[in-house]
């Protein structure tokens, strides 16, 4: 079964908006998109034009993939809340988180095969 897109960019953008304890003002106010306009987004009874989408996307720091791809939805949550996690990390500490995935997949590859 097909997934709507408009309930899905919906969630997606209640989901990321709740992950950063911002409220639908917060956002409003951050992002120039109306409050009334993100919370019917949110509630599916509205869709986003491109423009909109594109904003809510990037001030909420959602992975393009999880809007396009949503077919991978559970892998797709477990994404956002890892960049959530480290999206407020300094310039070092992202170095550091860096090179700690570099190691930590390069000995799960081993461990595999």
């Amino acid at each position: 079964m097909p997934i709507d897109p408009v309930k899905h960019l919906g969630k997606l953008v209640k989901e990321a908006r709740m992950q950063q304890k911002m409220t639908q003002e917060q956002l409003s106010i951050k992002s120039g998109v109306s409050l009334r306009h993100i919370a019917n987004i949110e509630k599916a009874k509205a869709s986003a034009s491109f423009e909109i989408a594109y904003v809510l996307i990037r001030t909420l720091n959602i992975p393009a993939d999880m809007v396009l791809y949503s077919e991978h939805s559970n892998h797709n949550e477990l994404i956002l809340q890892t960049v959530q996690l480290i999206k407020s990390r300094d310039q070092k500490d992202l170095k550091f988180i860096k090179n700690t995935l570099d190691n930590l997949i390069e000995n799960l590859d081993d461990y595999k095969n």
